[in-house]
């Protein structure tokens, strides 16, 4: 995680065209291969990343190809004492 823990999200909508769609996600893969940085995804439009520049060429690319938006944000991580159930 980035220093201050910040994360990126880029959520994207690439129309669903077959060839457009093979075209976005072959981009990405070369992205992410060529950079070796850690990303990942939440759901099949939405990538998570701590690089700052990554998280911006996703985006970059995702317009490219249809629509999209780049958010900045903390994960919370809190712990929950479960509770018993009984009866």
């Amino acid at each position: 995680m980035a220093e201050d823990g910040r994360v990126y999200v880029v959520d994207y909508d690439i129309p669903a065209i077959p060839r457009i769609r093979m075209r976005f996600y072959r981009e990405v893969r070369q992205l992410l291969a060529k950079n070796q940085k850690l990303a990942h995804y939440s759901t099949q439009s939405v990538l998570i990343t701590e690089d700052e520049f990554l998280a911006k060429e996703i985006y970059l690319l995702a317009k490219k190809y249809g629509k999209a938006r780049i958010y900045v944000g903390y994960p919370i991580e809190y712990e929950v004492e479960p509770e018993l159930v009984t009866g």
